[in-house]
């Protein structure tokens, strides 16, 4: 699996340049700490390799890299604070799981506003210029605005299995017949009901986003990025280069994947780790 990781890792380079560096963005906001964990691997080694890597997120890197430029809006932080910001654990102990995916879309939104709408990152998007941008799948699509505004390539890399809204959006085989829904933890056997519920969510989400959430969030790229001649977000998703997924059928469904959706599961474990001290003394 390692192996396979490499041979990734050294595609990816090659397939973005072959011949100069490239001004690469990836744009993560929503999401926990822990999302920048798997796909810091590629971000160190794309910088590594010669290109101008940029990593905007709502978190100040723990270990920063000096060839990647770090941008942590403060106004993302503010609204986790106002969020409640909750483990994953500590969610599904308060049955709070379930919920949290309703607020998605206005958080997808409301990142985007104070992000877009706000002088100081107008100004940096106005004279910046990137090539590819990377866009962290849970509801950040207001990268998929930069996209279109720096005439750039993208990826989608998705923190986890597929969401149930990326079903459609990139092309995947439905298994609602067998694969759980992920927002509402069914057992692995699925009783007739369950399957039902979860062919019905994945229909659910992508009317919903087609509807309602990339209409609104249009509007809003629009109006603070000034393209008027944005076409619909929902054909700039389909329009993405490749798919990571933060998965592994070992770990995981074996999945039907079409060519551009890629399991990179496990390319954040390193063959050398620091010593843990407390984990030792607690397993000796």
């Amino acid at each position: 699996m390692k192996a396979k990781m490499k041979t990734l890792l050294i595609f990816l380079t090659l397939t973005i340049s072959l011949s100069s560096a490239e001004n690469i963005l990836f744009y993560f906001p929503i999401g926990s700490y822990s999302h920048r964990i798997p796909v810091w691997p590629l971000v160190t080694y794309l910088a590594d390799h010669g290109h101008q890597v940029t990593f905007l997120s709502a978190y100040p890197a723990k270990d920063p890299h000096p060839n990647v430029i770090e941008i942590v809006p403060k106004e993302f932080g503010m609204l986790f604070e106002q969020l409640g910001e909750k483990s994953v654990v500590g969610l599904r102990r308060d049955g709070l799981v379930p919920k949290r995916w309703e607020f998605l879309d206005v958080l997808g939104i409301q990142f985007c506003e104070v992000f877009i709408s706000n002088p100081e990152y107008q100004q940096w998007i106005n004279n910046s210029k990137f090539d590819l941008v990377v866009i962290d799948g849970l509801f950040n699509e207001c990268g998929l605005g930069l996209v279109h505004k720096f005439k750039a390539k993208h990826i989608t890399y998705a923190t986890s299995a597929p969401y149930m809204w990326q079903i459609d959006g990139f092309g995947m085989i439905p298994e609602a017949n067998w694969i759980p829904d992920m927002q509402y933890y069914f057992p692995i056997q699925m009783s007739i009901i369950e399957r039902l519920k979860t062919a019905y969510n994945t229909l659910s989400w992508h009317r919903f986003r087609v509807n309602d959430y990339f209409p609104k969030l249009g509007q809003v790229l629009k109006t603070h990025l000034n393209i008027p001649d944005l076409p619909p977000l929902r054909e700039i998703e389909q329009n993405v280069s490749l798919v990571l997924l933060n998965s592994y059928c070992s770990e995981e469904f074996a999945r039907s994947l079409p060519p551009h959706v890629i399991p990179v599961g496990g390319m954040h474990i390193q063959n050398k780790t620091k010593p843990l001290p407390k984990v030792n003394n607690f397993i000796s």
